[in-house]
């Protein structure tokens, strides 16, 4: 096999999205919405904990598999009204593959704000009026970062 041919091989999706790896996409969703604190949280699958976002390139290697209606339906309510351009994505194509490029995108925002908040914290401007200010530094922030991307 040349270069190319095993190149091409590896950029080759994969045909069925496997049930273990359906349903850890799901439960990692759930555990996205509960994820208030601390690291990334991860999900079991394979013997091992994943962090969601890899569970999202995992995602990735398999072909357009389409979302069951009761998952679509849970990820359209996304927490980031200021991504509404990922809600217009998955409206526009309703498959795993579009759900698990947007859902690594919202992962990577909110690790973005975590740091964005902890830098705050760290410069003391976690008073109450410091939050507030906190919280309108965030949206501009947030703004540039959308803007860039």
């Amino acid at each position: 096999m040349s270069k190319v041919q095993g190149k091409a091989k590896m950029n080759e999706k994969r045909a069925v999205l496997p049930s273990d790896i359906r349903e850890a996409f799901h439960n990692a969703f759930g555990e996205f919405w509960r994820w208030r604190s601390g690291t990334e949280p991860v999900v079991a699958i394979n013997r091992g904990p994943w962090p969601i976002s890899w569970l999202c390139d995992l995602v990735l290697l398999y072909d357009n598999e389409q979302l069951p209606n009761d998952f679509y339906r849970d990820f359209r309510v996304l927490p980031d009204e200021s991504r509404r351009d990922l809600k217009n994505n998955l409206s526009a194509d309703q498959s795993y593959y579009t759900a698990a490029l947007c859902f690594r995108e919202l992962i990577r925002l909110r690790k973005v704000r975590r740091e964005f908040c902890h830098e705050q914290s760290r410069l003391r401007y976690h008073s109450r009026v410091g939050h507030d200010r906190c919280a309108d530094q965030h949206r501009t922030f947030l703004q540039k970062t959308v803007r860039r991307n």
